[in-house]
């Protein structure tokens, strides 16, 4: 506000009317003063809370990477923790047939002298038999564990579409890409961060094996 010089001087006295006149010149403040859109000195203005800078950005084609999603989300950790669990299991019960049949061979071959040839010959062909069997049952039971994976990474992929779908929603996007098919991108139109958030938040870990 603008005090007028008359009252200034009425105020200080004659001594003051100098003063006053020169008080009484309007200073402009930040706010009055025009903004030259060509000064870069000029401080810019941040955008208030909740403005369109805090959403999220809209592209018509989005890139996520599945792989990423299915390492880095509680539901894909788990699975892969469960067939960890399930191959090692495996990998002991293989060390443990294949120890016992290292000892029966041990003792056959001990008992080679002292066995008919043809008795002996009997013995060996069983031994045979039986230790390739074992081997096809646990190779067997080795791919049943790699399709129960590929099986699961199938049922997260489709899991995890409605989460997808949303985040297409939200982002204007009518595509998802997968990454390894994507030769160039510019700008943040990879939700693959995003993605594992929003999974984690509805899925959790996922459904029980």
């Amino acid at each position: 506000m603008r005090v007028p010089a008359a009252v200034l001087a009425l105020a200080l006295g004659p001594a003051g009317v100098a003063m006053a006149q020169e008080v009484a010149t309007p200073v402009e403040t930040p706010a009055e003063r025009p903004v030259d859109p060509l000064d870069q000195s000029a401080e810019p203005v941040p955008a208030p809370a909740g403005s369109a800078t805090d959403a999220p950005v809209q592209s018509p084609v989005l890139i996520v990477n599945l792989d990423a999603v299915f390492s880095g989300t509680l539901y894909g950790r788990r699975i892969v923790a469960d067939l960890e669990a399930a191959f090692a299991d495996l990998r002991a019960e293989n060390e443990r047939i294949a120890a016992a049949f290292r000892a029966e061979e041990l003792e056959l071959t001990e008992r080679r002298a002292e066995t008919d040839v043809d008795a002996f010959r009997a013995l060996a062909e069983d031994f045979d038999t039986r230790a390739e069997a074992a081997r096809r049952e646990q190779d067997a039971k080795e791919r049943a564990l790699q399709a129960r994976l590929d099986e699961s990474q199938a049922d997260f992929v489709t899991a995890i579409e409605p989460v997808m779908v949303g985040l297409m929603a939200e982002r204007g996007a009518a595509v998802i890409l997968p990454q390894p098919s994507v030769y160039l991108a510019i700008g943040p139109v990879d939700v693959t961060d995003a993605a594992i958030a929003a999974v984690d938040a509805a899925l959790g870990a996922g459904p029980a094996p």
